[in-house]
Formats: C-alpha cells, sequence, structure tokens
C-alpha cells in the first residue's frame, strides 16, 4: 500500500468543502459528433466520471474516508496514472465520491454512509465503494464512476446498487495514486450498461494485460454453472445457483430470472453449462498441503495479508505522522477497523509467510483444477451476486464498541476470493428486478438483481465484448437511475 510523503502537513485552509457541482453540457459535444468525424483517440468524449475517495486527485485532499487522515496530509500533487487515461480520452472528471474508513468493509461512523437509489430509499449501498455505486445508480449525468476492489468492494456495491461493476484483471490497471495492496487491490468502472463499462474500463486497462476478443467460430467456450450443496438450507440467504430440483425459499422469483438469463447464455455461446459444486470439487482434488474444507483452508488468508499490509504501511505510519503533528495525539479510527487493524498489527512474520504460501497454492488450485480448460477455450464462470432480499440501512448492529475478536471477520470461504486471488476479471452484470414489500414506504417496491461473471486472467476484453453482445441481443438491458433499475 501507498503512504503519502510524511514531511508534508497541510494548513489549515485546506477543508472540506460543501459546493454546487458545475456541469460541462453535453449539448456542445452533441453538435461536435454530428458535424465532425469522431476521433478515435477521445473515445470517452463529454462522457462525466466521478472517483472514489482514496484515489490521487491533483490538488485536491483524499480522504480515505478519514478525516484525521485528511487534515494531517497535503493535497495531492498529482493525479492517478488511470485519471489522466481517462481525461486524455476525452472523460471529464466531476468529483469524489464518499467510501468507508480505509476501504474496510462496514457501515461508516465518518461519513454519511450513501443512500442506495433503489427500491425505497433505504436499503444498504454495501461498502466499501459506496458512494461510487450509489452515485452510477442515482444520477443521469454521471455515465460512470471508478471504485476500488479488495475483497468485494466494487462488486457488491454494483449488485445491490443495481449496476455494472467491474474487479478488472489484477495488474492490468496501475494502482499509483491510490491506496493499494500489492496483494489484491485494483481500479473498476461502474456504469449503467455493459457497453459503457466496456468503453470506459478499455481506456484504463494496459493492453499488455488483456487478450482480444476470438472471432467468429473458432471461438470455444467452457460455461461453469456453481450450485448449492445438498446439505444448504433452503432458507439461507443463496450464494450459489440452486441443485436441479432443490429451489430456494427466499431466491425463488430471482432463480427464474437467473435461468431464464443462463439459458440465453447457453444458446448464445453454442454450449451447455457444467455444473459444478465448488465444496465438493475441493475435496476431492484440493492440494495436500491445504484442508480438505473450502472454509477452513481459505478462511483466514484475506484477513492476514489485507490487514497486516494495512497496518504495516498505511496505519502505523497514519497514526505516528498524526501524533508528531498534532501534540500526541491518537487519530479516530472507526471502532470495526481499529480492530481489524490491532489485528493485522499482531500477526506475525511467520503467519504472514504462510498466508502467502496458501494463497498462492489456492491460486494455482484455481488455474489448475476450477478454470482447467482445453487450448483457446475460454471459460466464463457464473454465480449469483444479489438476489434482491431486503437489507435495510437502518437496522440494528451489535454497538461496534464491543465487537468479540471471533467477530472481526468472516472466516468462511468467500466467493469473492476466487477472482481476488486468481487475480481474473468478475463482472456484476444486473439482470432483473424483482419486487418486497417496504417496511419503510409500507409499499411494493422493487430491487436490483445480479450475476457474477467470470474469466481466465487477461480475459477483460473478452469478457466485456461478450456482454455488449448480449446487450445488443437483448437478453441483457442497461438500468435506468432512481427507484426501479428497469420499466415495467
Amino acid at each position: 500500500m501507498q503512504s503519502p510523503d510524511a514531511s508534508k502537513t497541510p494548513s489549515k485552509k485546506y477543508k472540506l468543502l460543501h459546493t454546487t457541482v458545475k456541469l460541462p453540457s453535453h449539448l456542445h459535444i452533441y453538435h461536435l459528433w454530428l458535424y465532425y468525424e469522431p476521433n478515435p483517440e477521445k473515445p470517452l468524449l463529454s462522457l462525466r466520471f466521478a472517483v472514489k475517495d482514496v484515489i490521487d486527485i491533483a490538488g485536491l485532499t483524499t480522504s480515505n474516508g478519514s478525516r484525521c487522515w485528511q487534515d494531517v496530509y497535503l493535497p495531492a500533487e498529482e493525479s492517478a496514472p488511470f485519471i489522466e487515461q481517462l481525461t486524455n480520452a476525452g472523460a471529464i472528471l466531476v468529483g469524489k465520491l464518499n467510501c468507508t474508513q480505509f476501504c474496510d468493509g462496514q457501515d461508516p461512523f465518518e461519513q454519511v454512509s450513501p443512500f442506495n437509489p433503489r427500491g425505497d430509499g433505504y436499503q444498504s449501498p454495501s461498502s466499501s465503494s459506496s458512494g461510487s455505486a450509489a452515485a452510477a445508480a442515482g444520477y443521469n449525468w454521471l455515465d460512470f464512476t471508478i471504485g476500488t476492489d479488495t475483497g468485494g468492494s466494487i462488486r457488491h456495491p454494483a449488485g445491490v446498487n443495481g449496476t455494472y461493476g467491474i474487479r478488472p484483471t489484477f495488474s492490468s490497471v496501475e494502482s499509483k495514486g491510490m491506496a493499494a495492496s500489492g496483494f489484491m487491490d485494483t481500479v473498476g468502472v461502474f456504469a449503467r450498461s455493459a457497453s459503457m463499462l466496456e468503453r470506459a474500463q478499455k481506456a484504463i486497462t494496459s493492453p499488455s494485460e488483456t487478450f482480444a476478443q476470438p472471432q467468429g467460430p473458432e471461438a470455444r467456450y467452457k460455461l461453469i454453472y456453481l450450485v448449492r450443496s445438498n446439505k444448504a438450507d433452503p432458507n439461507d440467504n443463496p450464494k450459489w445457483f440452486p441443485r436441479p430440483g432443490h429451489p430456494n425459499n427466499r431466491g425463488a422469483q430471482a432463480e427464474q430470472i437467473f435461468e431464464s438469463v443462463v439459458s440465453k447464455l447457453e444458446n448464445h455461446l453454442s454450449c451447455k453449462r457444467q455444473i459444478l459444486n465448488l465444496d465438493e470439487l475441493w475435496s476431492s482434488t484440493h492440494p495436500d498441503t491445504m484442508d480438505a474444507s473450502l472454509s477452513i483452508a481459505t478462511g483466514k488468508i484475506y484477513q492476514t495479508l489485507v490487514y497486516y499490509v494495512t497496518a504495516t504501511d498505511v496505519i502505523r505510519p497514519f497514526i505516528a505522522k498524526h501524533k508528531a503533528d498534532r501534540d500526541g495525539r491518537t487519530p479516530y479510527l472507526e471502532p470495526i477497523f481499529k480492530t481489524r487493524f490491532e489485528y493485522g498489527a499482531s500477526v506475525t512474520q511467520h503467519d504472514f509467510d504462510s498466508a502467502v504460501v496458501h494463497f498462492e497454492t489456492f491460486k494455482k488450485w484455481l488455474l489448475d483444477v476450477l478454470f482447467a480448460s482445453h487450448t483457446d477455450e475460454t471459460v466464463i464462470l457464473l454465480y449469483p451476486q444479489s438476489c434482491g432480499n431486503p437489507n435495510y440501512r437502518d437496522e440494528s448492529k451489535p454497538p461496534p464498541t464491543v465487537i468479540k475478536p471471533s467477530e472481526r471477520f468472516w472466516e468462511g470461504f468467500s466467493s469473492y476470493s476466487i477472482s481476488y486471488v486468481f487475480g481474473c476479471p468478475d463482472i456484476t452484470v444486473p439482470v432483473g428486478q424483482v419486487p418486497y414489500h417496504s417496511r419503510i414506504t409500507e409499499h411494493e417496491e422493487w430491487l436490483p438483481i445480479s450475476l457474477s461473471f467470470l474469466s481466465q486472467r487477461g480475459n477483460d476484453r473478452i469478457l466485456g465484448s461478450l456482454l455488449k453482445e448480449l446487450e445488443d441481443t437483448r437478453v441483457l438491458q442497461p438500468v435506468r437511475t432512481g427507484a426501479k433499475a428497469y420499466r415495467g
């Protein structure tokens, strides 16, 4: 992770301002497109975007969701390289967007959690790229937004806010100018259509890290369809697709839409889905050096790597600078994040090194087993991302100040780990919406549902082109801003 120059301290004139945002008119650009040939060097001409406030913009402070951080570090002297790539392509930066403190997966305390515009307007926007997702879903004057993803910070917010969201191939976007883990963090785009997602992501992705779209009848696909265990509780919030003949009580409406989309995808790709249960596959093929239980084998990889690096490279230097500049005063860390930082600070070098070995071993298994394929065969892996189950932002939770050490992290297997370990592209794709009765409005409202599309490392453009084809043939549709993602 990257930490600012600790020798520099801002003067008091740099404060957070609440201002009206001036927007460049699309009308002028429309006239340019009407009378002049499009410029291939400006593929994003006139498109407006905003970025998560962990990304450096020249002349602006980067808050990382922390007032104390913003108070002791100067505005950035230069913008992150991918910001310049976007503006060089013609896009227009509008501003920055709220996020959770230090990109942690939780409900924020220091900043007001952005309002998810879907449904009754009082659903959780998720985290940590919550502002990026909510803005893409709520503001039609933004064409796309930028977020970051470590363990799901683009993919889950995109799902519950009803937008497209991509975690690209790891290292395909330069990470300079943002708080980044050398193992997992990357930058991605939120958009309301597959075509916009493809255009914006292509502008910031290194061509050397991605492959071209297969042409014509030579393209071959392998479609992996991840299903639940026979032992799964039908009342649980579903993580995978149902096994044939085993519907889920909570996601029945969503699963009907999922089935329709997957069937159309089979026809489009001219291939049939291969049904897999990940736990059973792991149990029968796992490396000898890792536990036969997928949850036990992978459960602590993320927390050990991410919070060790965060504690060592970011938070300890930040605390030291804040104390030096503020007469020994400790900066405020949100309670849940503080317990996680303390865990990271307690991780030994041996524990960290062991987690690295497990990370690399699991990564090799994903390559050799789960994503195994014939030469020139494109693997498409699918699973449900969001099923339209209400999650109200005002639901009471245990006080974070009394959280138990055993409750600091989710220690089971995370579906998000497939892409953050393998480093492959992972796109949240909205596919429909389902009704629910809101306890807020006491009225029927609608929530978006979405699927996750994954493929092998480097297949970002292949995946993006496929989604655009599905949109062009109306298997998928762009979403709207506001309470309902789709008309009707």
